[in-house]
């Protein structure tokens, strides 16, 4: 005969929930993002290009800029996700879906073999007019760095890693928003980008992470995966709890009882 407290454990659902639905996913952010780059390759792309906006604002907000980079660089990426693993057990399931979120900035590489753009510094140093930003169709990256300026994958990277870690942990969302708006500028700021190509990189990220918390296909097969995650750390925890019903992995973690006044 089963006793009312082993009956009880045995219906009580584990503490992983089923992944967060970020609604505010579904905003149409992207599209704005998309007209406003077209807007800015014929009218600020160039003359941020020509000020040099490395050199000619403060050094100390430069250099703090550039200690931002790594949030949008893979390793950046994997410290996250080995802090996310190590620090939070409930949301370990999710990191699958994280690391397709920070995968953004891949398929914004796989867009720099598709058209050739000049990166601002080394545009501004030919002197040569707007037509000439865009250099070549498909060249595949026969080109090299300097002409794969468009889309920013530092950017790509840095908004969909924003975006999984706000859908994540919606507490941090403008934290998590901000860094990767920080990136985005900071490539502006160093010539690594013009704005277009980090908006192009934003509304890319934006896409991606929308489609892997909301597009019913992608993101019931990231459920599953999360599901399986989940049985089986709960059955590791079942396996080791002894027969008077402690578990002595969860009472490692348990905070200290409160002192009565």
């Amino acid at each position: 005969m089963i006793s009312g407290d082993t009956a009880k454990n045995s219906t009580t659902q584990p503490a992983w929930g089923p992944p967060p639905r970020a609604k505010w996913l579904g905003v149409p952010v992207p599209v704005w993002f998309c007209l406003v780059a077209a807007a800015a390759v014929p009218t600020i792309d160039g003359p941020l290009a020509h000020a040099r906006l490395f050199m000619s604002l403060p050094e100390s907000f430069t250099a703090a800029l550039g200690r931002l980079e790594p949030f949008g660089h893979g390793v950046g990426v994997a410290t996250i996700i080995a802090a996310v693993w190590a620090l939070d057990r409930d949301r370990r399931r999710m990191l699958p879906r994280l690391l397709a979120a920070a995968g953004a900035g891949m398929l914004a590489n796989v867009g720099k073999l598709l058209v050739a753009r000049q990166r601002p510094y080394y545009w501004a140093d030919q002197g040569t007019g707007l037509a000439t930003q865009f250099v070549e169709w498909l060249p595949f990256g026969g080109n090299g760095s300097v002409m794969q300026s468009f889309p920013s994958g530092h950017t790509a990277t840095a908004v969909g890693l924003a975006l999984g870690l706000a859908a994540m942990y919606p507490a941090g969302r403008v934290f998590f928003l901000t860094m990767g708006g920080l990136v985005a500028v900071q490539r502006v700021v160093f010539d690594a980008h013009y704005v277009s190509d980090v908006l192009a990189a934003s509304a890319l990220a934006w896409v991606v992470v929308r489609g892997l918390f909301c597009t019913p296909s992608v993101a019931q097969f990231f459920d599953r995966i999360e599901r399986r995650a989940t049985t089986s750390v709960v059955a590791t925890e079942s396996a080791s709890t002894d027969f008077a019903g402690n578990n002595p992995a969860r009472e490692a973690v348990a905070p200290p009882a409160r002192r009565a006044a």
